[in-house]
Formats: structure tokens, C-alpha cells, sequence
């Protein structure tokens, strides 16, 4: 029975694994690219923000 299950797991684990490693990949890059906008926002002269709210 717990063999049975290992090799149900290995085989669904596979692509399971790929998929979370792209899913870390683009939540890495989403999460430079906050980053980026964010130093962006805190580097930019203050007048700049304040035409972009309004």
C-alpha cells in the first residue's frame, strides 16, 4: 500500500514540481519588479509624485 503511494506521488509530483517552480519563478519576478517601482517611486523628486496623482 505505501509503495503504491510513492509511485502515485512520483509520478503526479513530476510536473507538479515544474509547475511550482515556474509558479516561484514569476512570483520572484513580480516581486523585483515591485521592487523596481517602488525605488523608482521613493527616488523621484517629490513634485513628480504629486502631478502623477493628480
Amino acid at each position: 500500500m505505501k509503495k503504491q503511494f510513492f509511485m502515485l506521488f512520483e509520478k503526479h509530483a513530476g510536473s507538479n514540481i515544474i509547475k511550482y517552480r515556474l509558479y516561484q519563478k514569476a512570483v520572484k519576478k513580480q516581486l523585483t519588479l515591485l521592487r523596481e517601482a517602488d525605488n523608482q517611486i521613493h527616488t523621484q523628486p517629490l513634485i513628480d509624485q504629486q502631478t502623477e496623482l493628480y
